[in-house]
């Protein structure tokens, strides 16, 4: 079994190519979390919501663990959407897994190196 650790996300970065716009979310932003296998949506897990008094940027820094068989690591990933009682983005805001680039890979990587412990790393949203 492999454990896909703590995933940080700050809601301060790109999104429609605009960079620095801030999230469009305006009431207790949460984010979703996907456990994607095979692509279809496996698990799910939701952190807490966001009460600050600036929403628009949002910071979570909350651990998850999502248990999978190691063969399955090559073709899975986790998906993270921004929502709130508004409704959800259309697009993920970040995405971890093998076939995403940047840091998604490399925390991707890292976990597969290290399947028994948390790996924990800060995500940008789009």
């Amino acid at each position: 079994m492999a454990r896909f650790g703590s995933c940080s996300t700050r809601g301060t970065a790109n999104r429609g190519g605009d960079e620095g716009q801030n999230l469009h979310v305006v009431h207790e932003p949460f984010v979703k979390l996907y456990l994607i296998v095979n692509d279809k949506r496996a698990k799910k897990r939701k952190t807490s919501a966001i009460r600050a008094a600036d929403p628009s940027n949002p910071i979570w820094n909350e651990a998850f663990t999502f248990d999978l068989p190691a063969s399955q690591l090559q073709d899975a990933g986790v998906e993270l959407f921004v929502t709130s009682n508004e409704g959800e983005t259309q697009e993920p805001g970040c995405a971890v897994g093998l076939q995403e680039g940047g840091s998604g890979s490399a925390h991707w990587q890292d976990l597969m190196q290290n399947s028994r412990k948390p790996i924990a790393m800060w995500h940008t949203l789009r």
